[in-house]
């Protein structure tokens, strides 16, 4: 009998806006907010994306300084990165600061490695694009033997401090491609991915399902974090004008950087394979007839395009919990108190 599933949050922390209404410090104090509420709601993990120099309109460079404060404001709640970006960190500090979160954190961290897509990135860390494949799997494998206690590379008498042994078995590694899902199989890793069927090459059709059927032939139990875009609402023609200047923003800055294509619009946007809003009912119907969903353990809900305060998106979060995830089949684990 297959694991009930589980619920994540995809929690995104934009730059400040350009008219200077909210400054960082804002932005910090209602992503904390909102990870808080996802705890009470009883949500089982929070999950936040590694970016630098706002490329992307994300305020985050430093998630596991940004998860510690969190760890501090929660109880239960798993934490999670779905990505940082170890193909640009020195794999060391990276364990480090890892297993200091862990321990702070009571053993909560889900660690999701990845590599950057962004050129300025690359260009800044001084990695280049044909070896960021190597360079990610040599941090993911440094990061096993540090986190198990075995010496450092070149040096017999370093250990990592603190100690968290169990770290080692809570990797993730965040990939559409063919390559990086045997990686991760192969070691024992878990999965995340945004899996769009009709958008995948010819070579990496059918990932997801190699990578499952990989761990189950180790032994392994799989672990598939499925990232969607998940925003129910009472009303869906008001959802739609809620999103709507934040789609607008999402999809101008996607064009001037590259990462959407020029014909790129607002509609299509709203019609992406991963993204499913309107009423509960319309969200769970489209839920449960997406692809992903039957190859995935654990439902990583977010709206990254959105740039909502608590008193919007706390009901949002609610919605989620009460009413979308119970008829997916998870089960609420117990709420904690604040």
């Amino acid at each position: 009998m297959s694991a009930p599933l589980r619920l994540g949050f995809m929690l995104r922390i934009p730059t400040p806006d350009e008219h200077g209404s909210r400054d960082v410090a804002s932005v910090y104090q209602d992503a904390l907010e909102l990870a808080v509420a996802a705890d009470q709601l009883g949500f089982d993990s929070l999950w936040v994306t590694q970016h630098h120099f706002g490329e992307v309109d994300s305020a985050l460079p430093s998630p596991l300084v940004f998860l510690a404060a969190v760890a501090a404001r929660t109880k239960s709640i798993r934490l999670g990165t779905t990505v940082i970006t170890a193909s640009l960190e020195h794999p060391i500090r990276l364990a480090e600061d890892a297993a200091t979160l862990d321990v702070l954190s009571g053993g909560r961290l889900e660690l999701g490695l990845g590599t950057s897509s962004s050129e300025l990135e690359r260009a800044v860390f001084g990695v280049p694009a044909e070896e960021q494949r190597s360079a990610l799997h040599r941090t993911a494998l440094t990061l096993v033997g540090a986190f198990e206690g075995r010496p450092m590379p070149r040096v017999a008498d370093a250990i990592l401090q603190p100690r968290t042994p169990t770290l080692s078995k809570r990797i993730w590694m965040a990939t559409a491609t063919r390559a990086h899902a045997h990686f991760a199989a192969a070691h024992g890793f878990g999965l995340i991915t945004n899996y769009r069927p009709a958008s995948l090459s010819p070579q990496n059709q059918g990932y997801v399902d190699d990578y499952r059927e990989t761990t189950r032939r180790l032994g392994v139990a799989p672990r598939v974090g499925l990232s969607r875009g998940v925003f129910p609402t009472l009303d869906t023609a008001g959802g739609r004008r809620l999103l709507e200047p934040h789609a607008a923003r999402f999809v101008e800055r996607g064009r001037r950087y590259g990462w959407l294509s020029s014909s790129f619009t607002v509609d299509d946007y709203f019609e992406r394979e991963d993204f499913h809003f309107g009423h509960p009912d319309q969200v769970i119907s489209r839920l449960l007839s997406d692809p992903g969903l039957p190859l995935s353990t654990e439902l990583l809900t977010g709206m990254l395009a959105a740039r909502l305060p608590p008193r919007d998106f706390v009901p949002v979060l609610e919605r989620i919990a009460v009413d979308v995830a119970p008829a997916l089949g998870w089960h609420r684990r117990e709420a904690t108190a604040s």
